[in-house]
């Protein structure tokens, strides 16, 4: 009972935080310009080159993510009127948020969070989750992409925002070898899934994204859409699977297997043995952005 109380104190204090958030950088304009332009019907594409063309990093980022092999695209896409051209309006609108939101709460690295790793990781799972929900019948790609790109995003407003509690949640990671989801209910009284939720809803993104990324370490437990939540679950399972440790923050990461009937798996070898085509083209498509990232 004790622990309890003590746990929902800390739990409305992180609440509170978040809540009288009110630092937050405003949107780049470029950015912001870019959707608004989507956004209006009369918008021609030369207009939208133009304006996305004021930002050369988001012109490599954008040219990054149509070329990836996970779009499967047989032509390579070499500049930005091309790239509208071949993903659409609401492609590009769906990439553009998620770069947005990424912007808006990026920190300095530290020895804490890395953000090139923090960033290679989003985007990884971000593709992975467009090209699975595609391979598996799900018609919202774009979804898939925006949930998978900031799923973690939690961990970055924990990062930016909560940093002295964001070091006290890593040092348990490493000093008690517990998955960063205890050490953050340790600390916080949430995880960072429901720190992403509760900003997610203050910026009014749609009910399904926010619900995927809530409950993207823990599907089953979704009482919504289980088909979105499970698809990032899939992207993130395989990262992990992929690179190991490397990303601390999904340490000791398991399979939940209450959602295998959702997209009739039999057992989690099933899914080992469905991910593992996506393998060596993650792995090519992690080293390729990397090189950019350090490049740039």
């Amino acid at each position: 009972m004790e622990s309890q109380i003590i746990n929902n104190s800390k739990r409305e204090r992180t609440e509170l935080i978040i809540n009288n958030v009110y630092t937050l950088p405003v949107m780049p304009e470029v950015l912001s310009n870019v959707l608004a332009l989507i956004n209006n019907e009369k918008t021609t594409t030369s207009e939208l080159s133009r304006e996305i063309s004021k930002d050369q990093s988001l012109v490599v980022k954008i040219l990054s993510i149509a070329n990836s092999p996970y779009y499967g695209l047989q032509k390579i896409v070499s500049s930005i009127d091309f790239a509208i051209m071949i993903l659409g309006y609401s492609e590009l609108q769906s990439i553009v948020t998620a770069l947005a939101i990424l912007e808006l709460l990026k920190n300095k690295s530290d020895k804490y969070l890395d953000q090139k790793e923090f960033y290679i990781h989003s985007y990884l799972t971000g593709l992975l989750a467009k090209r699975i929900a595609y391979d598996l019948g799900y018609v919202d790609s774009d979804k898939a992409f925006i949930a998978g790109f900031i799923h973690d995003i939690g961990i970055s407003i924990v990062h930016r925002f909560m940093h002295s509690s964001f070091v006290r949640i890593y040092e348990e990671v490493q000093q008690n070898n517990i998955p960063m989801i205890e050490a953050e209910k340790n600390v916080l009284g949430m995880t960072h899934e429901e720190v992403a939720k509760f900003l997610l809803n203050k910026w009014n993104l749609p009910d399904a994204i926010s619900n995927a990324v809530n409950f993207h370490h823990y599907p089953s437990k979704s009482k919504e859409d289980r088909y979105l939540p499970t698809i990032v679950h899939i992207s993130d399972y395989l990262i992990y699977k992929t690179f190991g440790n490397k990303y601390y923050w999904d340490k000791d990461l398991v399979f939940d297997k209450e959602v295998l009937d959702v997209f009739r798996f039999d057992s989690v070898e099933d899914v080992d043995n469905f991910v593992n085509n996506y393998v060596l083209t993650l792995i090519e498509q992690a080293n390729e952005l990397g090189a950019k990232i350090e490049a740039d």
